[in-house]
Parts: structure tokens; sequence; C-alpha cells
């Protein structure tokens, strides 16, 4: 009878143990399917936020180049076309130039 009891106790011990190896084993098994979830995840929000990113990059360009486009155009809209009025323009960008010129130079000097 001593005997049966610990027949009977050893197989409860060794159905533990089996028992406990599935829990291990389905413990692991979840731990491996969530850290591949979390990691695509990472993955998918990482993609996301490059797109995000390159959305926005695109858009600061398209509004660079139209703020651009109206900034020559003001400027060409302000430019005289005709030669009268370009004249002053020239002459005190070459008196700039021209050494002998005094246009750069306060009155009464050199």
């Amino acid at each position: 009878m001593a005997d049966d009891t610990i027949k009977h106790i050893i197989e409860i011990e060794e159905q533990i143990r089996q028992r406990l190896d599935q829990e291990r084993q389905l413990a692991q098994e979840w731990l491996q399917r969530t850290r591949r979830e979390l990691e695509e995840q990472q993955r998918e929000q990482r993609k996301a936020q490059s797109e995000s990113a390159r959305q926005r990059l695109q858009q600061a360009q398209d509004a660079a180049r139209r703020e651009a486009a109206a900034l020559l155009q003001q400027a060409a809209a302000s430019t005289p076309t005709d030669d009268e009025a370009l004249r002053p323009l020239v002459r005190r960008f070459m008196s700039r130039l021209d050494p002998r010129s005094d246009h750069d130079r306060p009155h009464g000097e050199g």
C-alpha cells in the first residue's frame, strides 16, 4: 500500500512536471508571438512617420516654390522695362563701379 501511494505521488509529480513544461512552452510561444507583433507595429509606425515626414517636406517644398514664383512675379511687375526708367538705376550702379566718380563720396570730399 505504501508502494502504491509512493507510485501515485511520483505519477502526480510527473504530471505536474509535464504540465509545467507545457505552460513554459506556451509562455515562450506567446512571448515570441507578442514580440513579433510589437516589432511589426514599430515597423509600421516608422513607415507611417517616414511617409508623413516625406509628405510634410513635399508640402513645404511646394509652398516655397509657390512663394518664390509669387516673389518673382512681383519683382517682374515692379521692374521698369523702358530705357528711361532704367537709366537712373544704371547710372547709380555704374557710379559705384567707377572709382573716378564722386557719387559714392559725401559732398566736399575727394
